[in-house]
């Protein structure tokens, strides 16, 4: 099993209605996202704890992991405080179509229709 990566696990949370006290869309056609300030480390923890860290993992800590997605372009920091983009590339993968026929292990940001 494929491990999760960060810009998954954003995506994800940015998809939770209860994680939007940590981080929120600020365009989502654009892929522009922000994080909460006053709640932006325990997004972090819960970040840590998701991927089985024995150590608390900081807002410092994941910020560093942001700015290494800058260098491969995955995600890249926005002039405004707190502020990021998924590239398009990001985007397209996490967008719905992209699983079908794959084994998800975190749920897109689709709602089936309610009937």
């Amino acid at each position: 099993r494929k491990k999760l990566r960060l810009f998954e696990y954003l995506h994800e949370s940015l998809c939770n209605p209860e994680m939007a006290s940590c981080i929120q869309w600020v365009d989502k056609t654009k892929g522009i996202f922000q994080f909460v300030s006053k709640n932006k480390e325990k997004l972090a923890e819960l970040w840590g704890k998701r991927k089985g860290n024995r150590k608390t993992m900081t807002y410092q800590k994941m910020a560093r992991a942001l700015r290494n997605y800058g260098r491969s372009g995955e995600i890249t920091k926005i002039r405004r405080k707190l502020t990021y983009q998924f590239s398009e590339a990001v985007l397209q993968r996490l967008s719905p179509s992209y699983f079908l026929g794959k084994e998800i292990f975190y749920s897109p940001c689709v709602q089936p229709d309610q009937e």
